[in-house]
């Protein structure tokens, strides 16, 4: 038992001098280490941030190029037969949303303009032609907050609307959401008939 005591008595006076250079480079290991993951952390941030603002400019921008409808959808019956049909009219108003972008309403323009699809219990049209009447605005062909444009629809060749029949115009803008109008034939149409 003596033995034993006096070899862990020597124990405890024997210095080899090898505690300071091990200690040393565990630390070094340590802050390369917590180095490296600060970098990792610090890119992926910066890498989601510019996610994250461009996912919120795109949303931004689908806002901003986003109309409404700015009355009544009126239906005009051209040849007074009691429907509308190809050689009739169906008439609305569009303006954009407050501080909206301006959106290119050019029924001759070949890209970048609105489009309309024509929707009933027969079919499903789209690009149907339209016609435009500038109500208020500064007279070129971008639908800008405060203007307010006519838009006028034709039905496609063999649609024909019929009392309490519906029927949706899909309106896209080129950038901005999509507008859904949706109505139902009154179940009498005179010459105008407004559907609200």
């Amino acid at each position: 038992m003596k033995k034993l005591l006096k070899l862990l008595g020597s124990l405890g006076q024997r210095e080899e001098g090898m505690a300071g250079p091990a200690a040393a480079i565990i630390l070094s290991s340590f802050v390369i280490v917590g180095s490296s993951l600060a970098f990792v952390v610090v890119n992926t941030g910066t890498f989601s941030a510019g996610e994250v603002a461009e996912t919120v400019m795109g949303s931004l921008d689908g806002v901003l190029g986003t109309l409404e409808l700015g009355g009544p959808v009126t239906v005009i019956d051209v040849n007074d037969d009691g429907a509308i049909d190809e050689s009739d009219h169906i008439v609305l108003d569009l303006r954009n949303v407050p501080g909206g972008s301006p959106v290119l309403v050019d029924p001759s323009a070949s890209s970048g303009s609105l489009i309309i699809n024509y929707v009933d219990a027969q079919d499903r049209v789209p690009g149907v032609a339209y016609a435009v009447a500038k109500i208020s605005g500064d007279g070129d062909d971008f639908l800008e907050t405060g203007e307010l444009f006519e838009i006028t629809v034709n039905p496609p060749a063999g649609s024909r609307l019929d009392a309490n029949e519906t029927f949706s115009l899909e309106i896209m803008p080129p950038g901005g959401a999509l507008l859904i109008i949706e109505r139902t034939m009154s179940p009498a149409t005179d010459r105008v008939t407004g559907l609200h």
